[in-house]
């Protein structure tokens, strides 16, 4: 992983994605290269959630046992399971507490040709 990823993720600072996919250190894939997460409230049906959307949605219950950050990992986390997406995930903010996105990225040094 590249230091400037490693110094803004340590931060959780927001991350200029264009700036990063641009560096020699970092390649941003395609396809299932970009999620949003979002905090979901009980209603009279569900408990509270986190909904993953990417190419496709996926809802994931809040596990009460976890913290607000290990629930957003999760949730991300089982996104990159059930769709069988690798590589490491960059977490940023998005304005108005609507959520976070998340960037999957691979260090250009480990990606492999196929």
């Amino acid at each position: 992983m590249g230091k400037k990823l490693e110094e803004a993720k340590a931060n959780d600072q927001q991350v200029n994605f264009e700036k990063l996919r641009m560096s020699s250190e970092v390649k941003v894939e395609r396809g299932l290269g970009c999620v949003t997460a979002k905090f979901v409230g009980p209603t009279n049906f569900r408990g509270s959630r986190v909904i993953v959307r990417g190419v496709r949605m996926m809802q994931v219950s809040w596990d009460h046992a976890k913290d607000h950050d290990g629930n957003f990992e999760a949730a991300v986390q089982a996104y990159a399971n059930r769709y069988k997406v690798g590589g490491t995930w960059v977490r940023a903010s998005l304005p108005g507490n609507n959520g976070y996105v998340f960037v999957r990225t691979v260090a250009a040094k480990d990606e492999v040709e196929s």
